[in-house]
């Protein structure tokens, strides 16, 4: 028999902000959905998975891509090929897609979108960005510039799913990590 790992995560409550991606004139937008005729913040599954990736770089695990900043020297990918995916935990668990190659593995991690606990009510800020702050400018304004941020103070939840038995293994092929090496990993 298989076994299926589902969970929900209910984050500690804070206040989200989107410092890039979109925006509106010189105001940054959080992403959002309609439920029940309220607006909800969300969080994509996307940015979820980068976190994992982040923690675990900072942890020191094996993993196949790197996140800025990179130590010195030090290219994005250990191996792009993906021939060794079974050795890198994110191959492993996020799975890998190689555009220029038919090489793909679908992620063992299924991860749903986050979306906020309360509606969001239309909470803003406005601040002032020190002269001189945005390097992308070639003459730096003298003068501080406006911008604005949609924050929401509030507590996310979303799902996962996993298939323990799935981890280390190319379609039902014989595993390639010991059950030492996927104890961890789950």
């Amino acid at each position: 028999m298989t076994w299926h790992l589902f969970g929900v995560v209910l984050t500690h409550q804070n206040t989200a902000a989107n410092n890039r991606g979109e925006n509106r004139d010189t105001t940054t937008t959080l992403q959002k959905i309609l439920r029940n005729g309220d607006q909800f913040t969300t969080v994509s599954a996307e940015a979820i998975r980068h976190g994992l990736r982040e923690v675990w770089q900072m942890e020191g695990r094996v993993l196949n891509r790197m996140l800025p900043p990179l130590p010195e020297n030090r290219e994005p990918f250990e191996d792009r090929t993906f021939n060794n995916w079974s050795r890198y935990l994110d191959d492993d668990i996020l799975g890998f897609m190689n555009a220029g190659d038919a090489r793909s593995r679908r992620g063992i991690l299924e991860i749903s979108r986050a979306i906020s606990t309360k509606p969001w009510v239309g909470e803003f800020v406005r601040n002032f960005a020190s002269p001189g702050s945005n390097p992308t400018r070639k003459d730096p304004s003298p003068n501080p510039i406006p911008y604005g941020a949609e924050v929401h103070h509030t507590r996310y939840q979303y799902g996962f799913a996993m298939t323990p038995e799935f981890l280390g293994r190319e379609g039902n092929l014989n595993p390639r990590v010991t059950a030492e090496e996927r104890t961890p990993r789950i």
